[in-house]
């Protein structure tokens, strides 16, 4: 796989009752079948049994039904040691009764980590 010249960018959503999910093949991947088995679920879930914010730092962002980035989550890539550096940023969407429904999110990962964990994976898969 040739290296990455831009970081993997990628969408996110978590709806109003918390569940997180991702809209990306590709991040998909990196990941790995077994952490990407968590999205679908609560955040909260998900980020205790991943590891990924023992600060409550996304929990709060969202909570503030704001817009917001910036925030780094240490993402963890099946058949690895190495964590993910994810920067994830959201955008809060509200019904038309102005009642938070969900929040559309954007994520973007260190080039040449992505480039890396996508390369090794793929000649493990082969």
């Amino acid at each position: 796989m040739a290296e990455r010249r831009h970081p993997l960018r990628f969408v996110w959503h978590m709806d109003a009752d918390g569940r997180f999910g991702v809209g990306s093949d590709e991040f998909i991947e990196l990941a790995g079948p077994h952490t990407s088995a968590a999205f679908g679920r609560p955040w909260s879930e998900i980020a205790a049994e991943l590891k990924l914010d023992p600060t409550n730092q996304v929990v709060r962002a969202v909570a503030s039904q704001e817009t917001w980035s910036g925030i780094v989550v240490p993402w963890p890539v099946d058949d690895s040691t190495e964590l993910l550096p994810i920067e994830l940023s959201g955008l809060p969407v509200f019904d038309a009764t102005a009642d938070f429904a969900a929040i559309a999110a954007s994520a973007s990962a260190a080039t040449s980590t992505a480039s890396n964990q996508l390369a090794r994976r793929a000649a493990t898969s082969r």
